[in-house]
């Protein structure tokens, strides 16, 4: 994408996404003479903001994508751009921070549906870990039993005594209780492979399990 320089204001913003609209082809990647490390991209009738950096620690420069012009306007992109360079400066990467705010920012309805196709794929590919068997029963319970209750909640912030409390609201029917929260510790080690959470962060080990009486069958 062809590199372009000036002081970018709004009548030009305006005509590169009036371009970008007319010409399928047209494409331009801008650079805004007043805030260094602000650019903004034109193509495909639209125009973005990005701020362009090289990590202080080295490596190949990268675009970290603000938000569509519109969204927010050109003064709000480059106060943006403007706390990303300081950042930058202090040795930081916006980039890693945001991927990292995205990955610990997910719900656990979010983690539940990653761990369920990822098993799923499992399943159909006669994996070690993936009979499809249990990946019916996880779903199930998983949906039934977690989802309704703590699906909202940020995966990272459900608490020893949040997973407490759900096992024990099915204690009429223990042996279920017991292996929903094995399914639930299940979506736990998953999302820390992910990265989804901080490394270790399993509040379900710390639960008590109930008793199980009578004869077990191995499926």
């Amino acid at each position: 994408m062809p590199k372009r320089a000036g002081f970018l204001t709004k009548p030009r913003l305006d005509k590169l996404r009036r371009d970008a609209a007319a010409d399928p082809d047209f494409s331009a990647y801008v650079a805004d003479a007043q805030q260094p490390g602000l650019y903004v991209r034109a193509r495909r009738g639209r125009v973005g903001f990005v701020f362009d950096f090289r990590p202080i620690a080295g490596g190949h420069r990268r675009r970290l994508p603000l938000d569509w012009y519109g969204a927010i306007t050109l003064e709000q992109a480059r106060a943006i751009a403007q706390r990303h360079r300081a950042k930058v400066a202090e040795g930081r990467d916006p980039q890693e921070e945001r991927r990292r705010e995205a990955r610990e920012g997910v719900t656990v309805a979010q983690a539940v549906a990653a761990y369920l196709e990822d098993l799923r794929k499992r399943a159909e590919g006669a994996a070690k870990r993936g009979k499809r068997s249990g990946y019916a029963e996880a779903k199930r319970r998983l949906e039934r039993n977690v989802v309704p209750r703590l699906g909202g909640r940020r995966l990272k912030s459900i608490t020893v005594a949040d997973v407490r409390a759900l096992h024990r609201a099915m204690e009429e029917t223990p042996v279920e209780a017991n292996r929903t929260l094995q399914a639930l510790s299940a979506v736990y080690g998953f999302a820390d492979l992910e990265g989804m959470i901080p490394a270790g962060h399993n509040p379900c080990r710390h639960v008590e399990r109930n008793e199980e009486t009578g004869e077990r069958r191995a499926l």
